[in-house]
């Protein structure tokens, strides 16, 4: 989201002749890095939905490195997919934060009754 936003691989890639696959690769060894960082919180949560905005993101940027033909199928399969994986990380954030603040919220009122 955030080379998406700031367009740091196309950046580096017109000026300095950084490839995007290596930036992809980059990419993933952070995350396969994040994710053993944080792999206890992250199986306590619903990380179904986590996994499958990251498939739809690793399939965006496959898209992004084909040289598809055409000028609408291109960008629907890379920017739809792209969308749909930002829908599920908004959702999976959303649903991780409601759980940790009703939870936070539970143990705060159980804690204020008992005394």
């Amino acid at each position: 989201m955030i080379d998406d936003l700031f367009r740091v691989s196309l950046i580096l890639a017109l000026f300095l002749g950084v490839p995007k696959l290596l930036m992809y690769v980059l990419y993933g060894i952070a995350f396969l890095f994040l994710g053993f960082y944080f792999n206890r919180k992250l199986v306590s949560t619903p990380y179904g939905i986590l996994i499958a905005g990251l498939f739809l993101f690793v399939f965006s940027n496959t898209v992004d490195l084909l040289p598809l033909q055409g000028q609408a199928t291109p960008v629907v399969l890379e920017e739809g997919s792209k969308l749909l994986g930002l829908l599920n990380l908004t959702y999976y954030y959303w649903s991780v934060c409601w759980s940790e603040a009703t939870r936070s919220l539970t143990i705060n009122r159980d804690s204020v009754n008992s005394v």
